[in-house]
């Protein structure tokens, strides 16, 4: 998805760095079942290709066969990925803070340590 206009935008396929032979747009509009439902193609010639091409659009149930062409696309399983954008987190000032403070306390038992060394050196 494309974040400045939240709608599907087309990717260069394959993805490089090998060389894109088309532009692809999938939609995934999803059935009552579980995993299953139908795929929108939108296939079309890469940017900046030579010889435009037709657009080709198809829709095909999961598992079934979108024949582009030169290209088949066979959609055999949907997997779920889930993005979070995160904008504000209250707690991140307490988290960084109580780090501060115990990396604060781990300079100054170290300092403590060296200095009292050095004294029982001195004294000795």
């Amino acid at each position: 998805m494309n974040r400045a206009s939240s709608r599907p935008a087309p990717f260069p396929f394959p993805q490089p760095p090998e060389h894109p032979r088309v532009q692809l747009q999938v939609t995934y509009w999803p059935a009552v079942v579980e995993r299953t439902g139908q795929i929108e193609f939108k296939v079309s010639p890469p940017e900046g290709a030579a010889a435009p091409g037709a657009e080709r659009k198809g829709l095909v149930q999961v598992g079934a066969r979108f024949d582009a062409g030169d290209l088949a696309f066979v959609p055999r399983e949907i997997r779920y990925w889930v993005g979070m954008d995160l904008r504000y987190d209250p707690g991140l000032p307490v988290i960084m803070g109580s780090l501060g403070f115990g990396l604060l306390g781990m300079v100054l038992t170290l300092v403590g340590r060296l200095r009292q060394g050095a004294a029982k050196k001195a004294a000795a």
